[in-house]
């Protein structure tokens, strides 16, 4: 796991060069005026958009985790924090989606670590990181305007 922000130059951030390409595709795109959907990117990797109000959570988060793709998550508007934690501490697995490469379990809250993303920063999330995306930071949801970048890893 990641956590960066856009708002240094992506020659300056050390990064796998499959990130900082999947990044340099996004910094060309107008999120203004961009509807909610999904985008194939000049990299090669596929951008997913969404517009969405956070989460409340409690004492019991779940998570998903990937085989096939790192994500990238981009907040563009607003703020949210995501649970993280190794997917090797989890042993109550759903059985892998091979389809739509995601698998889910819940987790014990105080077992993950929460990460505020505030508007520019993103979080880079490997196969071997299981995460909580969506959750509100604070006692009431607020919108978000987010961006996930799957890059194919491997």
């Amino acid at each position: 796991m990641i956590k960066k922000s856009l708002d240094y130059p992506l020659e300056m951030l050390e990064l796998p060069e499959c990130i900082k390409n999947a990044l340099a595709s996004v910094e060309k795109i107008d999120f203004s005026s961009l509807e909610e959907g999904k985008y194939m990117l000049e990299d090669g990797s596929k951008l997913i958009f969404s517009e969405y109000e956070t989460q409340s959570f409690e004492n019991i988060v779940q998570v998903e985790g990937h085989k096939k793709f790192i994500d990238i998550q981009i907040v563009f508007e607003g703020e949210e924090t995501i649970g993280v934690l190794s997917a090797g501490q989890i042993q109550n697995k759903s059985e892998y989606d091979e389809m739509n490469d995601v698998w889910t379990a819940k987790i014990v809250a105080e077992k993950i670590d929460f990460i505020k993303l505030k508007k520019k920063d993103f979080l880079v999330l490997f196969p071997t990181d299981a995460h909580a995306p969506q959750l509100a930071g604070g006692k009431e949801p607020v919108l978000v305007k987010k961006g996930v970048i799957k890059v194919p890893f491997g």
